[in-house]
């Protein structure tokens, strides 16, 4: 059964609702509004769609540790992998054959402990940047080249930075939580140095903490904030996903951006202090083609872990942060991505074994007019 986090019935709805049944009662609006608990701008519930059972695996599950991230490069899907021997494995679409690997783990030239972030490069549609959190730098590697010359150059990022933070280079510069204040989002320079633009707040500061002691601690602050990027495949956009928010906000890609916040869902402060946050909406995996986002939901308590009794659902918005349909997945899946005409999606599972799964997508989305 779905266990769906209680959204708010709109206010119109309610109204509407009262009207039909002949209720004469609308003189007192606002306390039927009170009453029935609505709110003017609570977003609808879409459609919830089933998904079924993928359609096929790709990968070697000898082969991988534990995946959290996954682009389509060239044809290929592109995984990021936390534990296993390499951190990056290419697979062919087609054969679903694992046709390169790269990253073999430690501290050296070409090395990596731990990918925090995956994303295309801007100039080059055979490369990725990856950001290793525990070594604190990027690197840009060439995905079709062999191991020894994979790497097309790597930096240190000499920035501060969160926990909670998930840099990721864009064609103008590198967006993270400002360390400082825990709840605004900054442009920095490529090396995370220099604050080039403030480009807005986060969801959560310390007046939605009004008697708590770590109100006015940035690490704290930045974990709750804590936001999942995806870019637009033509890299003009970024959409933000949050783990602890309900709603999904954009920024576009430009020398001066700004955050355009979408319609709120549930925005109740969860806890706070590192290691209490004690509710998640949003979970890790997210995607985006050029007309949709797709988000896992949890609605979870992050401290259950991997367990199987999440909901498998993944969220769609479009790029004005609408959500539009829910689709259900039939097992847990640990990073996604999904095709260009957002026909197929891609998903690391761990059930029958570690591989990544193929779903056929219904039509609902393709044939959407906007």
């Amino acid at each position: 059964m779905m266990r769906y986090m209680p959204e708010t019935r709109s206010c119109p709805a309610v109204l509407r609702q009262l009207a039909e049944t002949g209720n004469r009662i609308l003189s007192i609006a606002p306390l039927v509004l009170a009453t029935y608990g609505c709110a003017a701008d609570a977003p609808a519930r879409p459609e919830l769609i089933e998904v079924g059972a993928p359609v096929r695996f790709l990968g070697d599950t000898t082969s991988f540790g534990w995946l959290t991230k996954m682009e389509l490069v060239g044809g290929h899907l592109v995984v990021g992998d936390v534990y296993g021997e390499y951190a990056i494995h290419v697979i062919d679409r087609n054969t679903g054959q694992i046709v390169n690997r790269l990253g073999s783990r430690g501290e050296g030239p070409g090395e990596v402990k731990t990918i925090w972030t995956l994303f295309r490069d801007a100039s080059d549609s055979t490369r990725v940047w990856t950001f290793d959190y525990e070594n604190q730098r990027f690197t840009l590697w060439d995905v079709f080249a062999p191991q020894d010359s994979a790497v097309v150059r790597q930096f240190r990022f000499l920035g501060r930075l969160s926990i909670a933070s998930r840099p990721v280079l864009t064609p103008v510069g590198l967006f993270t939580i400002d360390a400082q204040s825990g709840h605004a989002l900054g442009l920095y320079d490529s090396t995370g140095a220099t604050l080039l633009a403030n480009v807005g707040p986060l969801p959560f500061d310390s007046t939605s903490y009004p008697d708590h002691p770590l109100r006015s601690s940035p690490s704290a602050l930045a974990e709750v904030n804590d936001f999942l990027p995806v870019l637009d495949p033509s890299l003009r956009r970024m959409a933000l996903l949050y783990r602890r928010a309900a709603r999904m906000d954009v920024v576009p890609l430009v020398e001066r951006p700004t955050i355009s916040a979408g319609p709120a869902g549930e925005l109740t402060p969860p806890a706070l202090g590192h290691g209490n946050v004690d509710f998640e909406t949003h979970s890790f995996p997210q995607s985006a083609t050029e007309r949709f986002v797709y988000a896992l939901y949890c609605g979870c308590d992050p401290r259950r872990g991997r367990d199987h009794e999440k909901d498998y659902v993944s969220r769609v918005y479009d790029w004005r942060a609408n959500r539009v349909v829910d689709y259900q997945l039939d097992r847990y899946v640990g990073a996604i991505t999904v095709s260009p005409d957002d026909s197929i999606l891609y998903g690391a599972n761990e059930d029958p074994a570690l591989m990544v799964a193929e779903w056929i997508l219904p039509a609902t989305l393709r044939n959407r007019r906007d």
